[in-house]
């Protein structure tokens, strides 16, 4: 068994509980230890041996141990505080013990600001917060938002659009795709090198209770905070209210007196939130703000990040869209099954799937696809 193995076990044994494990990981030295020993630990109040009974009866249906394999074969990883591998940007926030990532963790680690808002914007909010992720993308920073409708699809689309980097932070598990309607939009995340992040295992349901702790972590991974539209009792006040408790510089979009969608980002403004028209305005932040030094340099940098790429032939199909089509066989088949057949995890399935779907090669039907050819 793996050492991966057995941090999920640790992190995702219901009633275990996440600090409470995190305390249970520092009695040792390492994890082999912790599971080699969890029955003989003496627990220091009910809370601790709730989570030991939870731990051991765990182990001994290792259930643990298939849910692990099917997320790995998708493509998704457990970073862990005490493994060292999670971003740079959450370790002053000692809440965050672990995430399930799915796609780059790289880009996690570059400059990154969060856009937040309103699930029903304005025009002008959704023009200028696309606007706005486009030009940070261009210049090198990701994009981080929470992949749900409105201000956050408009923010990873505006940096798709500029060819750079964003990540989906999910309230659920990395998958299934929440919303179901992004389902495109989560692929072409992954597509374009960037990722899809969760506090929750895969297949995690997506109840209201998670989205304030969803929010937190957004802004956890960002050194700057941008809402942009918003009622006052708006999801992105419990973003901003983080950003403020973990050191992040927030900002809002001004917008007119007695507008609705305008009270959240008024009322941070009034707050001490700066005002963001542009992205050079988030930039300027990031440059002079509270950040590491091998953050600022990337940023000084951010001019010469853009990389082109070669396009590719009109007709040209590469040999891992030729295996995913081979696979068929003349018949439908779940995105498990093509996985399964191909043995192309998630991460590379899914935008193979995307490409073959908008080429005409594929079309989906129901919850798996049919080659077309």
């Amino acid at each position: 068994m793996t050492d991966n193995e057995k941090w999920y076990w640790l992190y995702s044994t219901k009633g275990a509980g996440k600090m409470t494990a995190a305390k249970l990981a520092e009695k040792f030295e390492d994890i082999n230890e912790l599971y080699d020993n969890i029955q003989n630990i003496k627990p220091e109040g009910k809370r601790q041996e709730k989570a030991i009974e939870a731990l051991i009866a765990a182990k001994k249906s290792e259930a643990f141990r298939r849910e692990f394999e099917q997320f790995r074969r998708r493509g998704v990883r457990l970073l862990t505080r005490q493994k060292g591998d999670l971003p740079k940007s959450v370790l002053d926030v000692k809440s965050i013990q672990y995430l399930y990532v799915m796609g780059s963790v790289a880009c996690l680690d570059e400059p990154c600001a969060a856009i937040v808002g309103s699930r029903e914007p304005s025009l002008r909010g959704s023009q200028r917060t696309y606007e706005i992720a486009r030009e940070l993308a261009e210049r090198g920073v990701t994009v981080i938002s929470g992949l749900a409708r409105g201000i956050d699809t408009c923010a990873h689309e505006g940096a798709l659009s500029g060819k750079g980097k964003t990540a989906a932070v999910l309230a659920g598990g990395v998958y299934p795709v929440y919303p179901a309607k992004n389902e495109l939009l989560y692929a072409e995340i992954l597509q374009s090198g960037g990722a899809i992040v969760s506090e929750n295992p895969p297949c995690t349901y997506n109840y209201p209770q998670l989205f304030t702790a969803r929010n937190a972590v957004i802004s956890a991974l960002s050194q700057a905070v941008a809402v942009m539209e918003g009622g006052e009792t708006s999801g992105a006040r419990s973003t901003a209210e983080a950003a403020r408790k973990q050191g992040r510089v927030v900002f809002a979009l001004h917008g007119q007196r007695g507008e609705y969608m305008s009270e959240l980002p008024r009322m941070l403004l009034e707050q001490g939130a700066r005002p963001v028209l542009r992205a050079d305005d988030i930039i300027q932040s990031l440059r002079a703000g509270k950040i590491e030094e091998d953050v600022r340099e990337t940023i000084a940098d951010m001019s010469s990040a853009k990389k082109k790429k070669e396009e590719p032939k009109a007709n040209e199909i590469s040999p891992e869209e030729r295996a995913v089509l081979a696979a068929f066989e003349g018949q439908a088949m779940t995105i498990d099954e093509i996985s399964e057949k191909t043995g192309l995890d998630m991460v590379g399935l899914m935008p193979i799937l995307l490409t073959l779907e908008l080429d005409g090669r594929v079309t989906r039907l129901g919850t798996g696809y049919t080659c077309c050819i």
